[in-house]
């Protein structure tokens, strides 16, 4: 686990198939099973969706919370690694 780089996206425009890219595409689906398997829900309650690592949620929801964040349905937490996977 090496430290990376989390970010906030949004998506103020976006079609109902970058939608289901997101929540049901093949190319997250090991990032959504991996955050399920520890017990983490990668689609937040806000609508927001969550793409980062296991070991990264907690830490991430954490700083989400500090900083008072509000959540909205076009927002995407993304890591590093993985902001190729949502804008493919």
């Amino acid at each position: 686990q090496t430290k990376e780089a989390v970010n906030l996206l949004e998506y103020k425009r976006h079609s109902e198939r970058f939608r289901e890219a997101l929540t049901c595409g093949k190319l997250l689906e090991s990032c959504r099973s991996a955050l399920e398997a520890e017990g983490f829900q990668w689609l937040h309650p806000s609508g927001a969706k969550i793409f980062v690592h296991p070991w990264q949620y907690e830490a991430t929801m954490a700083t989400i919370e500090q900083q008072g964040i509000p959540l909205r349905p076009y927002h995407v937490i993304v890591s590093e690694s993985l902001e190729y996977y949502v804008e493919a």
